[in-house]
C-alpha cells in the first residue's frame, strides 16, 4: 500500500514538472491500455526516464530495470525500491534480473521497461543496445 501511495506522489511531482503525454500512431490504439503484458523499450537519457515513463503510461503498472549499484545510494535507493524497478547487475553476468522481469510479466501481469542503452545516453547520440532487451523478448 505504501509503495502505491509513493508511486502516486512521484507521478503526481513529475506531472507538475514535466507534464508527460503519450502519442498513439494508430486511431484504434488512442486512449487503451496495453493488451497484454509487455516489453517497453526506451532510449535513455537521465534518471527520469523511469518516472517520466510510468508517469505518461499511468494506467500500466511498469516495472522499470535499473542498475543494481543504484539501489545501494540512500535516496535514490530508496526511490527505486519503492517505485518497482528491478535491479539489474551491470558488472557480472547475472541473469537474476530476468528472471524477476519474467515473474513480473508472466505471473503478476505487469510490463517491464528497459532501457537497453544501459547508461545515459544524449538527446543527440544514441549509444549501442546490449543484448539484455533481446533475451528478455525471447524468454
Amino acid at each position: 500500500m505504501g509503495d502505491r501511495i509513493f508511486r502516486g506522489v512521484v507521478a503526481v511531482l513529475v506531472r507538475i514538472l514535466y507534464n508527460p503525454k503519450v502519442f498513439f500512431e494508430g486511431e484504434p490504439l488512442k486512449g487503451r491500455k496495453l493488451r497484454e503484458p509487455s516489453i517497453i523499450v526506451s532510449n535513455h537519457t537521465s534518471h527520469l526516464d523511469g518516472p517520466v515513463l510510468n508517469t505518461a503510461l499511468r494506467r500500466e503498472k511498469i516495472h522499470t530495470l535499473a542498475a543494481k549499484d543504484r539501489f545501494d545510494q540512500r535516496g535514490f535507493g530508496f526511490f527505486l525500491r519503492h517505485t518497482g524497478c528491478i535491479p539489474i547487475d551491470r558488472q557480472h553476468a547475472d541473469t537474476s534480473w530476468i528472471h524477476e522481469a519474467l515473474k513480473v510479466m508472466k505471473v503478476d501481469g505487469e510490463s517491464v521497461a528497459i532501457y537497453p542503452e544501459g547508461r545515459h545516453g544524449s538527446y543527440r547520440h544514441q549509444l549501442p543496445f546490449h543484448s539484455g532487451v533481446s533475451m528478455l523478448a525471447v524468454m
